[in-house]
């Protein structure tokens, strides 16, 4: 599916909807790689779905230091985009894989020396911090793959061509999916692996996504009007425009999912149980985040190529829009789920007591979703425009809120659902602040 810029398009709501649906798509089968890994450890064990819990949000922390600058660079292309420099794209791609690639070796190194330390020393458990640090040791091979991933999935969305996105994640949580069931059970001489088995999955789900992209964009786009594979060329200006503007959205995603991993620390100590319902409403929470993020980075990238093209004036409406769209299509979903929570829950263990615990804090994750919505779309958006400075100050804000209530209530319950209470904290901050940059019109000022 191509969705080509026209100088004077007009972006009604069913052309936001027919753009974001594939990025929902790609984004919720991305997500069936964490939910397949807790659906088939669940069925191991309460170690080992906390302990994928923990590992999982330290894995993606390091993650989205590569994951923001990638954003970053989608909000630079798709300006680029909009201006009809096609070929300042490609040299925006080029560049970014020079810095992601050694990022990622970077991040290995470090996570090989600092992981199993930090895990011993914050988890209570030492079944879990040792089954954590087994999954990462895994796990962190996949972030070349997943950095290279980003970046073309910011060139397929900075061109409004997510089409090919939804295929791409498909084949992967396949492939991911075949190899869980092998690797964490054994089957024939294939020997039963656990949680390494998950790990060791998702690493090579990767691996074949990024050769099903790139295959894409190197067989079936016009790739040569993008320069997308010239020649790989140091430009250090160029790296410097690209850093300025990815390196807030770098701050942002880390500082976001260590507090979230924090979070799970926090609930660790509260004991295996309480741990284990964590990851199962986190699972579900993040699923339900897709639909914000899918609304919030198609309207984010139109406005930017609106910007780009000089029409300004059409973004506030394009905004509100694209906001309806999203808490309307979510609203289903949600009610669905508040009214059939067993299976919900079932999906992702078969353990009938972590299911009964999990009730009250999946409802409580529900409704925090109403402050959610506007915060989150808004966060989206104005990272797409290329305000990633805002968004990161709202992000910064919301999770220091975030902790030092996390701190509080931890203290003062023992009642897992009572801390989840936290996320309406974090989206309340976050929604106050990045409405009041939208109001005072930071958007319009170019990145």
């Amino acid at each position: 599916m191509s969705f080509e810029i026209e100088r004077r398009r007009t972006y009604s709501s069913s052309a936001i909807f027919r753009m974001a649906v594939p990025l929902m798509l790609s984004f919720l089968l991305e997500q069936l790689i964490g939910m397949t890994d807790v659906a088939f450890l669940g069925r191991v064990g309460e170690v080992e779905l906390g302990a994928a819990a923990i590992a999982g949000v330290f894995f993606l922390t390091l993650m989205m230091f590569g994951m923001g600058y990638g954003f970053g660079v989608q909000a630079w292309m798709s300006r680029k985009n909009g201006e009809k420099a096609f070929e300042d794209i490609g040299r925006a791609f080029r560049s970014g894989i020079f810095f992601l690639m050694g990022l990622a070796a970077l991040l290995i190194a470090l996570s090989s020396f600092a992981a199993k330390p930090f895990l011993e020393a914050a988890c209570e458990s030492a079944a879990v911090a040792n089954a954590a640090d087994t999954y990462l040791f895994w796990r962190v091979w996949g972030l070349p793959f997943a950095f290279a991933c980003a970046l073309l999935r910011a060139f397929f969305i900075a061109t409004l061509k997510p089409g090919v996105l939804t295929a791409s994640s498909l084949v992967m949580v396949a492939t991911n999916f075949v190899l869980n069931y092998v690797l964490i059970f054994g089957a024939g001489p294939v020997p039963a692996m656990g949680i390494a088995g998950a790990a060791i999955a998702s690493t090579i789900s990767e691996a074949v996504c990024l050769v099903f992209l790139a295959g894409y964009a190197l067989f079936r786009i016009d790739h040569r009007r993008y320069a997308l594979f010239g020649r790989l060329v140091w430009d250090g200006a160029l790296q410097r425009s690209l850093f300025q503007l990815g390196r807030w959205l770098m701050v942002q995603e880390a500082f976001a999912f260590f507090a979230w991993l924090l979070f799970f620390l926090a609930v660790e100590h509260l004991g295996e149980e309480p741990l284990a319902v964590s990851n199962i409403v986190r699972q579900i929470c993040s699923t339900l985040f897709l639909f914000i993020h899918a609304f919030g980075s198609t309207c984010g990238a139109i406005a930017a190529n609106l910007i780009g093209e000089g029409r300004e004036d059409e973004v506030p409406g394009l905004v509100r829009r694209g906001l309806v769209l999203c808490a309307g299509t979510m609203l289903p979903v949600m009610l669905a789920a508040a009214v059939f929570p067993a299976p919900v829950l079932g999906i992702f263990t078969s353990l009938e007591s972590v299911i009964a615990a999990a009730g009250p804090t999946f409802y409580v994750m529900l409704g925090s979703f109403l402050t959610a919505v506007p915060a989150m779309y808004l966060l989206f958006v104005m990272g797409g425009i290329g305000r990633t400075r805002e968004s990161s100050v709202a992000t910064i804000a919301a999770s220091a809120v975030y902790l030092a209530y996390v701190f509080t209530i931890t203290r003062l319950t023992q009642n897992v659902a009572v801390v989840w209470t936290a996320d309406w904290i974090y989206y309340i901050t976050a929604g106050a602040v990045l409405a009041w940059y939208w109001r005072r019109g930071a958007w319009r000022s170019r990145a």
